[in-house]
């Protein structure tokens, strides 16, 4: 069995992430089933879609308990676009929407401007790298595709954009908690480290 797992609630391209963890020489796993959480020493959850789909998934099959006792655990947790928002403790998409509630803050509707929402492109960012990645510098980009961002009411570790006049979160690092607003399997080599760092981690 791999250490790391990645979690399947039917809301993410498992392909691409699991594919990314594998070129860069890292086994891992698709978890299908909650009670298997426990076994893994680190976790993934990758998202593509609407918060409040994406918690009644986790809700209904049992991952949101899981997901929560890991991060209590000190155990390393990687979240990638909606697996990041649903973190919060809620989301204004739609509806209003409980989160996880791991992280204080909510998710908000990116704001308008010059560039367009959703955002869809390649984004330099800034902020602390060596939370993220020892390897990370000013010369790395990443790829995003959401028209939702988060909004913490704490000070968190981060990495950032400015977007239409606003600094916008593209990282929060919180302890064992890695959270990315980004594509680390879609951002080619510079996404590769993020993977190798949360990888090589104890």
């Amino acid at each position: 069995m791999a250490e790391i797992g990645i979690i399947n609630c039917g809301m993410g391209n498992l392909t691409s992430v699991k594919n990314a963890f594998n070129h860069a020489g890292i086994a891992c796993d698709l978890i299908e089933d909650a009670c298997d959480v426990s076994r893994y020493k680190k976790i993934v959850l990758p998202g593509v879609g609407a918060f409040r789909s994406m918690m009644e998934k986790l809700n209904e099959k049992g991952f949101s308990t899981e997901i929560k006792e890991h991060i209590k655990r000190d155990k390393p947790y990687m979240g990638i676009c909606l697996g990041m928002q649903v973190l919060f403790e809620s989301s204004t998409e739609f509806e209003t929407t409980s989160g996880l509630c791991e992280l204080h803050g909510t998710v908000q509707r990116l704001p308008g401007g010059s560039n367009p929402v959703p955002n869809v492109g390649w984004w330099d960012v800034g902020g602390d790298y060596d939370l993220f990645s020892q390897e990370l510098s000013d010369l790395d980009t990443f790829y995003f595709v959401h028209s939702y961002h988060c909004i913490p009411s704490k000070n968190y570790s981060a990495l950032t954009i400015d977007f239409n006049d606003t600094t916008i979160v593209a990282a929060i690092r919180k302890n064992n908690i890695f959270a990315y607003q980004f594509h680390p399997e879609k951002s080619q080599n510079s996404g590769k480290k993020l993977l190798k760092s949360f990888a090589e981690l104890a």
